[in-house]
C-alpha cells in the first residue's frame, strides 16, 4: 500500500523526497565459514572444504558458524566434532 500511495503522489506531482522514509537495517556481515574454519580449527584441505560446502547447504544459516564456535569453546578443534554438533541439532 505505501508503494501505491507513493506512485499516486508522484503522478500528482505531490511526492517529496524523504516523506515516509523508512530506515533500512543492514544485516551484520557473517564470517566466511572457510576463513572461520582456518582461523579457529586448522588448515583447510579440499576434503574439509567439501564438507563445509555440504554443511552450509544442508543446515540452517548460521549453524555451521555456531558449531565451529562451540567446538572452539570445548577445545575440540576438529571437523568430526563440528559435524557431530550439527547432526545432533
Amino acid at each position: 500500500e505505501p508503494g501505491r500511495l507513493a506512485l499516486r503522489k508522484i503522478a500528482a506531482g505531490k511526492w517529496q523526497h524523504g516523506e515516509h522514509a523508512q530506515t533500512v537495517e543492514l544485516l551484520p556481515e557473517r564470517p566466511n565459514i572457510f576463513q572461520l574454519y582456518e582461523e579457529n580449527i586448522g588448515a583447510l584441505t579440499g576434503i574439509i572444504a567439501d564438507h563445509l560446502k555440504d554443511a552450509e547447504r544442508d543446515y540452517a544459516p548460521g549453524w555451521v558458524e555456531e558449531a565451529i564456535q562451540l567446538a572452539v569453546e570445548h577445545e575440540k578443534r576438529s571437523w568430526k566434532y563440528i559435524q557431530a554438533i550439527l547432526e545432533r541439532w
